[in-house]
């Protein structure tokens, strides 16, 4: 069984895993019970059937419909090879896809119409060296690859909202959020994130499926106003380029889909979309591209701008967008997470000399302050900082899986330039992390900072902590491999990290 709130569409096929503390048990018979989950209303029982059967167990002829805004639960047992039946499972929860989700309204900055994106999948190799290529693609409205917030107002509850949507006194039951951000998006309520996922959705040929992640944000609302804030950036949804790429693509501008259903105990629903009501703004990530890498600068920070009480009258009305072609469907699969982190193993100061060669070899001006970290680990995905200096000073991250001659972070097997820079704000310590781009890395060049502890003359921001965030599905694991040999061993870990560093989708 599945945790967690599950999405499904249609009759829902359910499995489970049979346990028991004797060998040779087996199932004979099962049982599947269905609820509604806050009433309790039953939805379907099978009865007992005689099967072993305990993977893809149909419900066909289930009452299990669309239009139901509530969750339903279920929950088995079993008998084994003598006929004793098991206790009864614990429940787990399903939803049903909303029918109306699918024609709801996709919002964002620009639409691609007035973007001026070129059309097709042929932009690669030798075809981006074209001078009518070029010029098509530099004729691309530059809001169109902007990292933008969005950001809605709402009641709950409150006896100040008017109209038939007015539910003084109530008790919310159940409150569920449905949410596709192209490329990439992060979701806050009330100012803080929703779930722990990087990089959702989970990618796909946009012009085929469209995947969206489901939410229960029932203990996350609150009588009277609520907020809803939506950060996006561009994924593989929107490859435009501007460092380094493999090619440029474009399904259209950062766009977003989005529902609350709120469920209250005497039945009723509220239903907050993504409409002409919301607002957005720039967002303080200035550059973001999943093959170049991302620029972030905290001055451009606005406090507050997810929480209730903030003034957002100077913020732009969004503009209603094309939708993706692709058909919308519910992420099945387990997000993307940090699932590792890994600390310093080795500092090296680059000297004069191996600045000025560095800059020759890796094709950029490597700055005289710059020092690389040996992580110790080979990975795909991002560093993340913990920095304090002055308003306006510079760190820059360089990232690589191998070193040139000088010491220096090398891209030029992994593509280059990818890189990082974030400008501080000056507010004491900072935290950041890249949220729209990732890397395959061992080695971290930093540029414009010095470590704690370091003699710092020319007054550089101060790095307290930087690690190494190991990205990757975040699917259970649920075998391992272990030998009497060492060499067999240190190669299946070497495998299982090359494995687990491309499962980013």
């Amino acid at each position: 069984m599945q945790e967690g709130l599950v999405v499904v569409e249609g009759s829902p096929r359910l499995g489970w895993v049979m346990e028991s503390p004797e060998n040779g048990t087996r199932q004979s018979a099962y049982e599947i019970d269905i609820r509604e989950a806050f009433t309790g209303r039953s939805v379907w029982n099978s009865g007992k059937v005689y099967s072993s059967q305990s993977q893809l167990v149909s419900t066909k002829g289930a009452d299990i419909r669309p239009d139901n805004s509530f969750n339903y639960s279920w929950r088995v047992r079993v008998w084994d090879e003598t006929d004793t039946p098991s206790e009864w499972s614990n429940e787990a929860k399903f939803r049903a896809v909303p029918e109306r989700l699918s024609s709801g309204q996709w919002i964002g900055a620009i639409t691609r119409q007035n973007a001026h994106l070129p059309e097709g999948r042929k932009f690669h190799g030798g075809e981006l060296k074209k001078p009518e290529v070029k010029a098509a693609w530099e004729a691309v409205d530059t809001l169109a690859k902007k990292s933008i917030c969005l950001r809605r107002t709402f009641q709950v509850g409150d006896a100040k909202e008017g109209g038939a949507n007015r539910k003084p006194g109530k008790k919310i039951v159940e409150a569920t959020a449905y949410v596709c951000g192209l490329g990439f998006y992060e979701f806050s309520l009330n100012g803080k994130k929703v779930g722990n996922s990087e990089c959702a959705p989970l990618w796909s040929d946009y012009d085929k499926t469209v995947y969206y992640n489901t939410y229960d944000v029932t203990e996350q609302l609150r009588r009277g106003e609520n907020v809803v804030g939506i950060l996006l950036g561009n994924g593989f949804y929107n490859v435009q380029g501007g460092r380094y790429r493999k090619l440029q693509i474009s399904f259209g501008p950062p766009t977003l889909l989005f529902e609350l259903v709120i469920n209250y105990e005497d039945g009723t629903c509220t239903t907050v979309h993504s409409d002409n009501n919301w607002k957005y703004d720039f967002s303080p990530v200035t550059f973001n591209c999943i093959y170049g890498g991302e620029d972030y600068d905290a001055r451009r920070e606005q406090k507050g701008w997810n929480q209730i009480g903030f003034d957002d009258s100077h913020w732009r009305p969004v503009v209603i967008q094309e939708a993706p072609k692709g058909i919308l469907r519910p992420q099945m699969a387990a997000p993307v997470k940090i699932m590792e982190r890994y600390d310093i193993q080795k500092v090296t100061k680059l000297n004069a000399d191996q600045v000025a060669s560095a800059s020759v070899s890796t094709k950029r001006t490597v700055d005289p302050s710059a020092f690389v970290l040996d992580m110790g680990q080979n990975l795909a995905g991002f560093p993340e900082i913990k920095v304090r200096g002055k308003r306006g000073q510079k760190v820059t991250l360089i990232v690589a899986e191998a070193l040139t001659e000088e010491g220096a972070c090398n891209q030029r097997q992994t593509g280059r330039q990818h890189y990082y820079e974030y400008i501080l704000k000056g507010e004491g310590d900072e935290i950041w992390h890249p949220r729209f781009s990732y890397y395959g890395f061992r080695y971290i060049q930093v540029e414009g900072a010095v470590l704690k502890g370091q003699k710092n003359p020319q007054k550089l921001p101060v790095l307290k902590n930087i690690q190494s965030c190991f990205v990757y599905n975040s699917a259970k694991k649920v075998s391992t491999f272990e030998s009497s040999n060492r060499i067999f061993n240190a190669a299946h870990r070497l495998i299982e990290k090359a494995v687990r560093s491309n499962m980013q989708s």
